[in-house]
């Protein structure tokens, strides 16, 4: 189920002068895609405000790869609840997040984005969505199996368990090893 509800939290408001302008882009162009992305966080990863500069620039950081264009992106990390969950894992627990000279890569707009969704909850946020999800499925399944399966008013129960001891012959597997090395065998 795709996230359907805005969560909580503050949209960014990066200024250009908290970046580092590269050979490729500009500081006012890492923090307008920085601003985007916590507004697309905030309003539930909607596909409609995933745009091709935001997947072109997401798919270059965090240690992301393009998963073969726009939609594969998408479909990988955002089409419902529990793959949001994992990208914000992701993004926030990966050790190539950050890393790098700011002047070659989006390593800036990285750790500004880490801060931001960890001052957000962000994670936590949709890690409880995530179980009120997982929790909604398996109630809808319980109470699909219990009209399957209606009870007829009788409980199973266990009958009494008999133990039945039981011996290994110790001292017969010890010499039959022993013996194994042997013509005659056991």
């Amino acid at each position: 189920m795709a996230i359907t509800i805005k969560l909580n939290g503050i949209a960014s408001e990066f200024q250009m002068q908290g970046f580092t302008p590269t050979k490729w882009a500009t500081a006012d162009e890492k923090a307008k895609i920085a601003n985007k992305m916590t507004r697309f966080v905030l309003g539930g990863f909607q596909q409609g405000s995933f745009n091709k500069a935001m997947y072109q620039h997401l798919s270059n950081m965090f240690g992301h790869i393009a998963h073969y264009d726009i939609n594969g992106f998408y479909s990988t990390w955002f089409t419902d609840i529990k793959s949001c969950r994992d990208w914000a894992e992701h993004i926030t627990g990966n050790w190539l997040s950050g890393i790098g000279d700011p002047m070659f890569t989006w390593s800036d707009v990285e750790k500004a984005l880490i801060q931001w969704m960890k001052d957000n909850e962000i994670a936590k946020q949709i890690d409880e969505l995530h179980q009120l999800d997982v929790e909604h499925k398996e109630r809808t399944m319980l109470t699909a199996l219990q009209q399957k399966y209606p009870s007829k008013g009788t409980s199973l129960q266990v009958e009494e368990v008999t133990h039945v001891p039981v011996q290994f012959p110790a001292a017969r597997i010890a010499s039959c090893q022993l013996s194994l090395f042997q013509e005659d065998g056991c």
